[in-house]
């Protein structure tokens, strides 16, 4: 115990650069003097407490105390699973001249903690969008080293999302899972715009958070002003801060433990598990209407903005059309989400995908089953052998399950079970064919469709 208080050191980040912080300390002995407090401020005790505890000597340790390297050394899952996320970062949004990404990328990956980066960089020359900054919060080491969409463990579909922890173990030999940017236990996010530069008469205006809860991934992120007091009550926690007793006492739908329809958190976890268990499929259908929901939201609130600015100048207080804003791209967002839920659930239920066909006289659509793409389908056969392979001309560089001579023991690998041999002649071979191709069956002889619900 080392007692009660606060230990910190806060910069101003330069016009026109940008920083990222991830879960591990970044500035080093950057702040020294921190005599100017318009440029840097710090705790009044901070290096009496690092000497007085033992974690900084002036004399071994240099003149100039270094708060990463004091309080948060940086260690392999520092560099691999906080500050990885920085360097992904830096290579979408800082100038490339002035960050090397090849250079740093071994210490982004854990394996040279002595290349330590900037803590700040120029951005790219041309303005940073907000819809930029959600990409980036939204990624997941995307077409880099880190990608972890590309091995095995992203099954058939190339999920980035793994469920076993940052850490497994294989023959006492410890391995890690990526810590993507865009996290499935994420709880809450939100990137904000900021105008300064807006009267007192005006000051609800002068921030708005696009918010969202979950992953920011696949939330969709409703515009909510500074001077808004009211929202619908699917997004409200009344300062709870999803504490699930004081959700209780103030009525509101839905704990962690307790699932609600009514609460937008449950909501987005509903469409992002669709996204999670079929990432190849469902992806670009709920990022696609995202956007277009978001794109009516934007300019829904710039008209919104336009009024109440009108408003302000005229010593009028918006803070009554802000909060009606606030309510109602809540309470629309979470109807509209709710809704693609319920399409992606009738859409790719039981893992096929439905497509509307109205010559089907029965449901008015169609049954397609999903294929995987050639590096899966090697993946399966270099782990299974001809396990699966229907009987033929055998590939010779893997054992026939039907050659009366193989055998699997489940002794030299996990996934394989000894076989009993089977003889071909016992299986006969034959033509699969679709039942909707055999004549008489309602809809045969039709062309299936290939388009979906969406």
């Amino acid at each position: 115990n080392l007692g009660k208080g606060i230990l910190y050191v806060a910069l101003r980040i330069p016009d026109g650069h940008i920083l990222a912080h991830a879960n591990q300390a970044r500035i080093r002995d950057e702040f020294w003097p921190c005599d100017n407090p318009e440029w840097c401020r710090m705790s009044p005790d901070l290096v009496d407490f690092a000497i007085k505890n033992g974690f900084y000597d002036p004399e071994l340790d240099g003149p100039k105390l270094s708060f990463s390297d004091t309080f948060d050394p940086i260690s392999f899952e520092g560099a691999r699973f906080c500050e990885a996320r920085v360097w992904y970062a830096f290579l979408t949004l800082a100038d490339p001249d002035a960050f090397d990404a090849e250079y740093y990328a071994p210490y982004a990956q854990g394996l040279d903690l002595t290349r330590r980066m900037p803590l700040w960089l120029p951005s790219k020359k041309s303005r940073i969008t907000r819809s930029q900054m959600h990409q980036v919060q939204s990624s997941h080491y995307e077409n880099s080293f880190l990608d972890p969409r590309i091995d095995v463990g992203a099954g058939p579909d190339h999920t980035p999302y793994r469920y076993n922890g940052l850490t497994w173990i294989y023959q006492n030999i410890t391995y890690v899972n990526e810590r993507i940017i865009g996290e499935q236990y994420t709880g809450w996010h939100f990137v904000a715009d900021l105008r300064a530069d807006l009267p007192d008469t005006a000051r609800g205006l002068r921030a708005t958070l696009w918010w969202g809860p979950d992953d920011h991934s696949f939330a969709p992120h409703v515009p909510i002003h500074g001077g808004a007091n009211r929202i619908h009550t699917s997004y409200d926690d009344k300062d709870c801060i999803g504490r699930s007793s004081c959700r209780e006492e103030a009525n509101l739908p839905g704990t962690i433990t307790n699932f609600s329809l009514d609460n937008m958190w449950w909501v987005c976890n509903l469409v992002a598990d669709q996204v999670y268990n079929r990432y190849a499929w469902t992806r670009d259908i709920v990022l696609r209407e995202r956007d277009a929901l978001e794109a009516e939201l934007r300019a829904t609130t710039q008209v919104i903005e336009h009024e109440a600015l009108r408003l302000a100048y005229s010593g009028i207080d918006p803070t009554g059309l802000i909060s009606q804003h606030a309510f109602s791209a809540t309470e629309s967002t979470h109807k509209a989400w709710l809704h693609l839920w319920q399409r992606l659930v009738v859409t790719f239920i039981d893992g096929r995908i439905t497509a509307a066909d109205p010559s089907n006289k029965v449901c008015g659509c169609d049954k397609q089953t999903p294929t995987y793409d050639d590096n899966w389908k090697a993946k399966v056969i270099a782990d299974t052998g001809n396990k699966y392979k229907e009987p033929g001309t055998p590939d010779p560089s893997v054992p026939d399950l039907f050659d009366a001579t193989a055998r699997l023991d489940a002794s030299t690998h996990p996934s394989r079970l000894r076989s009993t041999p089977i003889k071909q002649s016992r299986l006969p071979r034959h033509a699969t064919k679709h039942k909707l191709d055999i004549k008489g069956v309602a809809g045969a002889s039709r062309q299936r469709p290939s388009s979906s619900l969406f």
